[in-house]
C-alpha cells in the first residue's frame, strides 16, 4: 500500500544525503530550501490524489455503458440500427463483421469475447442486428435497468421461436410473454460473463435460445 508520509520522508533523506552528505559544513539555507520543496511536493501530491478520488466518485453508470450487436455482413436493417443509435448519442459496437457465421450460437461466442475487453462493473446492452431499432437514449435505458435492481434482464416474447420443440420446458407464467428472446438483453459485465460461462461449451452452430433454455 502506498504510504505518502514514508515516500516523502524517503525523498527528503535521499536529497539531503545527495546534496549535503559529503560536505563537512552543513548548509542550513540549502537544507531549508530542500525541505520546503518537498513540503510543497507533498501538498501537491495530496491534491492530485484528492482530485482523482473525487473524479472516481463522480463517475456514473452512463460513463460505463456499451451497446453491441453481432453481424458478419452489412444490411439495410443493420444500417437503420446504427442510425438510430447515433440519433440517441450511442456508438454501436458491431462484433464479427466479415467473420464466418456458424449459426445463432455464434452470437454468444462473439459477445463472450467482447466482454473480456470490459470492466466487470460496466453495463452492456446486446441487441440483434437486423430487426431492432433504438428508440431511447442511454440515460433512459440505464435508469430503467437500474430501477429493476437485477444482475441482467432478457427480453421475452409470445412465441417459442425458433425452438418450438422446447415450449413445454417453460414453467407456467402470469403473462403471455413467457418465452425468452435472446435478441436483446442488458446486464452487468460480470454477471453476463458468469451466465455465458455457465452455458459452456457454447456451440456456435446451435440455436442460441435453445442453449439458454437447456441451461
Amino acid at each position: 500500500m502506498f504510504d505518502l508520509n514514508v515516500a516523502t520522508q524517503s525523498c527528503k533523506t535521499i536529497a539531503i544525503r545527495r546534496f549535503f552528505g559529503t560536505k563537512k559544513s552543513f548548509d542550513y539555507v540549502k537544507a531549508r530550501k530542500v525541505l520546503f520543496f518537498f513540503s510543497m511536493y507533498k501538498k501537491i501530491l495530496i491534491l492530485i490524489l484528492a482530485v482523482s478520488a473525487l473524479q472516481a466518485s463522480q463517475e456514473s453508470p452512463y460513463d460505463h455503458f456499451h451497446i453491441c450487436t453481432v453481424a458478419n455482413h452489412r444490411h439495410r436493417n443493420l444500417d437503420k440500427l446504427v442510425r438510430t443509435c447515433k440519433e440517441h448519442r450511442m456508438e454501436l459496437k458491431i462484433l464479427g463483421m466479415g467473420e464466418p457465421w456458424s449459426g445463432l450460437g455464434t452470437k454468444y461466442v462473439h459477445v463472450r469475447e467482447y466482454l473480456n475487453t470490459l470492466e466487470d462493473h460496466e453495463i452492456v446492452l446486446f441487441v440483434d442486428g437486423f430487426d431492432v431499432l433504438v428508440v431511447a437514449d442511454k440515460e433512459t435505458i440505464i435508469d430503467k435497468f437500474l430501477k429493476m435492481n437485477v444482475p441482467f434482464v432478457m427480453s421475452m416474447e409470445l412465441n417459442c421461436y425458433p425452438c418450438w420443440a422446447y415450449h413445454g420446458d417453460y414453467p407456467k407464467s402470469s403473462t403471455p410473454f413467457k418465452y425468452i428472446n435472446t435478441g436483446s438483453y442488458i446486464g452487468y459485465v460480470r454477471h453476463l460473463k458468469q451466465w455465458l460461462d455457465d452455458m459452456a461449451p457454447i456451440h456456435p452452430s446451435h440455436c442460441d435460445q435453445a442453449q439458454t433454455i437447456l441451461h
